[in-house]
């Protein structure tokens, strides 16, 4: 009869090593699956924030004869919509027409939490979406202009005007920054929150379309796309081919035909 192991006998070799190659298998089988979770809770949050911003849009709109905010420009006395709809979305930021002395909060966006998507890496953005500042001057006919002339990009609208409010951007996520430039120029010493808000909006095609260097949204910040805010304030997650479709980036408002 062969003899029988002992209870106290160790693993052979080649059983150990079965044992270590199934549960290197096991950990092969589990991490994507936890990966992809992680990812998801990371999209789910960074949709809860832009639905958040969307309904803050609102909120603004009715107290501002049905405007609501877009492209900021100093120049033009436009403060951005990251400045215009944080106090409809935090307590202790004040509206920035009171007068009072914490309407330009000049954290430089540290504290605007709800501003972020946690599936972009760590770098020195604290806004990390863009409004739609694209102005059209007829169906599929983007207006060149708006490069040159920070007057012609869309800043404040009337909600009534936008020919398709639950079809159009509003606002999507901010590219990626890998160089680090954008970020060194947007919060150089000094510059407040004002100044800062008013980089964060697209106006050209190739905002949207354009090569790796030119783009300034990330179309698959989420693998299958990005999360998009619309004009109506819901928000979901869209696909790289429809984000990039300028046709989801025009609100409907053109210049008279002369």
């Amino acid at each position: 009869m062969p003899e029988r192991r002992g209870a106290g006998a160790a693993f052979t070799l080649i059983e150990l090593l079965v044992v270590i190659a199934v549960i290197a298998l096991l950990i092969g089988l589990i991490l994507p699956g936890l990966r992809m979770a992680r990812e998801a809770g990371r999209q789910a949050k960074c949709l809860s924030n832009l639905r958040q911003v969307g309904i803050s849009s609102n909120y603004y709109a009715e107290e501002k004869r049905d405007f609501i905010p877009r492209e900021g420009y100093g120049n033009y006395g436009r403060a951005g919509w990251a400045i215009d709809l944080r106090p409809y979305i935090d307590d202790k930021i004040a509206a920035n027409d009171t007068g009072d002395p914490r309407d330009d909060y000049n954290d430089q966006f540290v504290d605007a939490l709800y501003y972020r998507c946690p599936s972009r890496k760590p770098d020195l953005h604290n806004l990390h979406y863009v409004v739609n500042a694209v102005p059209f001057l007829a169906p599929g006919d983007p207006d060149e202009r708006a490069g040159r002339d920070a007057d012609i990009r869309r800043g404040p609208t009337e909600r009534y005007r936008i020919m398709f409010p639950a079809k159009t951007f509003y606002l999507c996520e901010f590219a990626d920054d890998p160089s680090g430039n954008r970020g060194r120029s947007y919060y150089r010493p000094g510059a407040t929150n004002v100044d800062i808000a008013a980089w964060y909006d697209v106006w050209d095609e190739n905002d949207v379309i354009g090569g790796e260097n030119l783009l300034r949204i990330s179309p698959k910040r989420h693998t299958r796309g990005a999360d998009v805010a619309f004009m109506d304030g819901h928000a979901s997650l869209v696909a790289r081919e429809v984000l990039q479709d300028l046709n989801n980036w025009d609100d409907g408002i053109y210049p008279p035909r002369p």
